[in-house]
Order: C-alpha cells, then sequence, then structure tokens
C-alpha cells in the first residue's frame, strides 16, 4: 500500500499526516489493512483446496476448477467468482500453460507414403485443388 511506503521512506511522519496526504482517515488506513488480511487467509485457503483438486487432475484450467469448487466455496461462505478465482491464480503464478496443437499427423511409419502432388500442380481456376485430412482419434473399445 502507498501509506506503508511512505511510512517506510519518512519514518518520523505520523500516521495520521500520512492519511491525509492521501485525503484519507486513519481508520481508513486500518480497514484496509484488515480486509487484506482477511482476504490472504481466504486466498490461502482458496489454493490449498486448488492444490488438492490439482493433485487428482493436474492439467485443470480456471473454468473447469471453478465449476468443481462453487459447492464448496459456498459451504465455506467465499464469496469468489471465476474472474478472481483467475486472478488469484495468475498472482500466484498458478495458471496452467497452454500447450501447443495437437500433433495429428504421423509420416514415421512403415506404410506407403505418398507423394505431395500440390506442389507439382498449378492452379489456374477455383475448384481445380481439393485438399482433404482424415484424423483417426482414439476412443476405447466398446463390448
Amino acid at each position: 500500500m502507498a501509506v506503508d511506503k511512505m511510512r517506510l521512506v519518512f519514518p518520523l511522519l505520523s500516521l495520521t499526516l500520512i492519511c491525509s496526504f492521501y485525503d484519507r482517515h486513519r481508520q481508513s488506513y486500518y480497514e484496509a489493512v484488515r480486509r487484506e488480511k482477511a482476504y490472504q487467509e481466504i486466498a490461502d485457503k482458496v489454493i490449498k483446496k486448488v492444490s488438492s483438486l490439482r493433485e487428482v487432475l493436474p492439467g485443470i484450467g480456471t473454468s473447469k476448477l471453478h465449476f468443481l469448487m462453487k459447492d464448496w466455496l459456498k459451504t465455506e461462505g467465499i464469496k469468489m467468482g471465476r474472474d478472481k478465482l483467475h486472478e488469484l491464480l495468475r498472482d500466484r503464478s498458478l495458471l496452467i500453460k497452454k500447450r501447443d496443437g495437437i500433433r495429428t499427423t504421423n509420416s514415421n511409419h512403415h506404410y506407403r507414403k505418398y507423394n505431395d502432388k500440390r506442389r507439382s500442380l498449378e492452379v489456374t481456376r477455383p475448384e481445380r485443388l481439393w485438399v482433404s485430412d482424415i484424423t483417426a482419434s482414439r476412443r476405447p473399445m466398446c463390448q
């Protein structure tokens, strides 16, 4: 807080005088300190819960975390939305890093590999060149 910085720089000035520079009363300074302390206690509780959830689901992001924690937040009496949770995770460097795109093509196989005919084809009019991709996704076997 600005008042705390001023107290460090000018240790001889009274708190009342420093607060008057910001057109505030001492009471508002102490209220802000109390509010910050209460927020830190709540934040520590939430971070502890996030850590326990991420032990089970390590790659879970903010939206899903908030969804899973909604009931817990209600029972604890904590009012924290998704954006506030995201801000808290960012401040504590707990956001999940975005991955690079999923690679679907694997050309390192023993099957026949066909030449890329696009390179030699000269496209002179529309609908002369069509390209498609068949991507298979892995699914569990059904019985």
